[in-house]
Order: structure tokens, then C-alpha cells, then sequence
């Protein structure tokens, strides 16, 4: 006889624990919906693929341990081919995102929120998800509503016929400073073709990056090794400390992340600044909205309530995500004239705001 596969029933099963995941998750369980979350990591949070900044407004969204914190950050450097060229004031923190990440989720939890670890969604059937235990059985997921915070990638929007179609490709390493900074740096260079470097420091340690659009990914080493090798000439890191890390970033157009009974939020809906490649905002405060929709659809047996929250995270979110994806087509088209284009392709120049073309 074959081995039957265990089945559960759910109000709401939402993929992933990150930061829009957890968010979702403490939600919903606050206003009354039995909760499952499932990840496929082990260890919520790890491996860290973030430059782990956040803005100081995002401690009105949620409650921080101070061991989260590594430090402050009190403004951001604007450089092209290494001449400084705009400094502006930028307060934010620098954080443990896997601490941050695993914050989160304690508190999903603490709200009633069932996590499910080390599990992996490899399907859906007849509207039930078939997921994998590592080194163990599959098992079927009834849930009446489905919230994808699966990623860039996600097997959510796959399904729902909604995928990120513009990604950028980032690499990052961890090096050791010679002195502290609390300024975040921002390079610009021709070589980053449709992206930029970044150098956030981290108590004793930096962050340093950089994003590209998904042809050049295999460029994204040597790119990388560039810049380690000027930041070194010009005395800021010792040495670097791990191997890269490398990962996908949102970088498209807003598009619709509800359909029938399922929704996305953070890097999954797409929900990522076209520019600055920032999501942790958004995923956090998207992510709240999602829950609140998706246990008032349960509540009230109406899916079509669902379609509230893309109005909602739509009404604070698309203005500021659509002008980000208008300046990142320019960007693009126009690359070769990178030093004249800057100040209209990013955040820290007046000219980025203006509303005309």
C-alpha cells in the first residue's frame, strides 16, 4: 500500500516568511483567520540578499529590537566614476536583516499565525497547493485564500499568470572597513550598465553591491571585483569576508496582483522601487494590507473583497513606483549618455521629481 499524504485546511496560506510574508501573516491572525506560512528556508531570514538599509519611517511600521540595529546611517553619497557629486540627508538604520526577518515572523506567530519551515510549494491542484517537507512527505494545503510573498520568482505569480518580466541582476559581498562611515554610498559607472553600486556600511563591516540589468549577469563578478578593487585603492576595506551572494530584483511597472483567490505582495507583486531596487517598505506596509483584505474575504465568504487591496496598496504605492519605472526605461534607453541623464534617473536630484517630460 502507498504511504497516504496528510492534508490541512487553512483560511489563508501565504508563501514565504520575509518581511511582506511575516507582515501578512500577523495580520490576518490579529483579525481572526487560522494562518499557515511556509518557507523553504530552514532558517528564516538566511541567507541574507539584501543591503540591509532601512529608512528611519519604517520604525512607524514595526517594533525593532535594538540588537536588530548595527547602526545609523545619517545621509547618502551620490558619486560618478568616483567623484563625489551629491550628498544629501538620509537617515536611516542598518540592520541584521536575517535578525529582522526572523523578528518578523516571531511576531506573526506570537499573533497566531501557524510557520511551516523547510517546506517547499512545488504545485497546485484543483485549487489545493502541494507542498514538499525537506527530507520528507508532500502534503495538500486547502486554503481558501493564497497570499504569494515567494519572491521575485515567485511560483505564486507564476499561477497566476503575473510574473516580474523586468528583473535586475545584483551581487554583494560582505568586507571589512578601516574606519567607521555613516554615510551610504551610491556609485555610478558606465560599466554598471542600467544600475549602480552601492557601499552601506554595517558597524565594522560594508555592504558592498551592485545591480545590472539581467543580459549583463554574467558580467556581474568582474564587475563586482572592480569595485572592491577602487574601494581598496582608496583606503575604505581591508579584505572581503564571504562569498558573494547574488539574487533578483523587481525593476518593472506596477501590474494587477490579485486574481480569483490569490494575491501578491513584495518582491512577488512586483512591488519594488524600479530604481533604487528599495522594497522592504513596501513589502511590510503591503504586506499588512494584504492580510487585513484576505481575512475580511474569508470573514465575509466574498473573494471579491480581495480586490480592495490592490486599490489600497495601489492608492500609496503606484505614483511613486510608476515615476521609478518612467525614469528606469530612460535610464535604459539613453545609458550611453549616463553623466547627462543622472540627475533626471535618480532619487537624490531635484530633477528626478519633476512631474514634466
Amino acid at each position: 500500500m502507498g504511504t497516504s499524504i496528510s492534508k490541512q485546511v487553512c483560511d489563508i496560506l501565504i508563501i514565504g516568511a520575509g518581511p511582506a510574508g511575516s507582515s501578512a501573516a500577523m495580520t490576518a491572525a490579529v483579525n481572526g483567520a487560522d494562518v499557515l506560512v511556509v518557507d523553504q528556508r530552514t532558517i528564516i531570514g538566511q541567507p541574507v540578499q539584501c543591503a540591509e538599509y532601512i529608512p528611519a519611517q519604517l520604525l512607524g511600521e514595526v517594533n525593532l529590537d535594538p540588537d536588530i540595529i548595527v547602526q545609523t546611517v545619517r545621509s547618502m553619497k551620490t558619486f560618478y566614476r568616483r567623484r563625489l557629486v551629491k550628498k544629501t540627508d538620509a537617515l536611516g538604520y542598518m540592520i541584521h536583516r536575517d535578525l529582522f526577518d526572523q523578528s518578523l515572523a516571531k511576531t506573526a506567530i506570537k499573533a497566531g499565525a501557524n510557520l511551516l519551515t523547510a517546506a517547499r510549494v512545488i504545485r497546485m491542484e484543483k485549487g489545493a497547493v502541494i507542498i514538499k517537507h525537506k527530507n520528507g512527505p508532500e502534503e495538500i494545503i486547502n486554503p481558501s485564500v493564497i497570499i504569494g510573498a515567494d519572491g521575485p520568482l515567485s511560483i505564486t505569480a507564476r499561477w497566476m499568470g503575473a510574473q516580474n518580466t523586468h528583473l535586475m541582476a545584483g551581487i554583494q559581498k560582505q568586507v571589512k572597513l578601516n574606519a567607521p562611515i555613516n554615510a551610504t554610498e551610491i556609485y555610478f559607472d558606465p560599466l554598471f550598465y542600467g544600475g549602480y553600486g552601492w557601499f552601506f556600511p554595517k558597524g565594522k563591516y560594508a555592504n558592498v553591491g551592485l545591480a545590472t540589468t539581467r543580459g549583463n549577469r554574467s558580467k556581474l563578478g568582474k564587475m563586482l571585483n572592480y569595485l572592491i578593487h577602487e574601494l581598496d585603492k582608496e583606503g575604505k576595506i581591508a579584505e572581503g569576508l564571504r562569498r558573494p551572494c547574488a539574487g533578483w530584483i523587481p525593476a518593472g511597472p506596477p501590474r494587477k496582483v490579485v486574481r480569483d483567490n490569490m494575491m501578491l505582495v513584495g518582491d512577488a507583486a512586483g512591488q519594488t522601487h524600479a530604481i533604487t531596487g528599495a522594497g522592504i517598505p513596501q513589502a511590510v506596509i503591503c504586506g499588512k494590507m494584504a492580510g487585513k483584505w484576505a481575512a475580511r474575504a474569508v470573514k465575509a465568504d466574498d473573494n471579491g473583497l480581495l480586490n480592495e487591496y490592490e486599490k489600497e496598496w495601489r492608492g500609496q504605492f503606484e505614483r511613486t513606483l510608476v515615476l521609478a519605472n518612467s525614469r528606469r526605461v530612460y535610464m535604459e534607453e539613453n545609458w550611453n549618455r549616463l553623466e547627462d541623464i543622472m540627475e533626471r534617473c535618480w532619487v537624490a536630484f531635484k530633477d528626478y521629481h519633476a512631474t514634466s517630460d
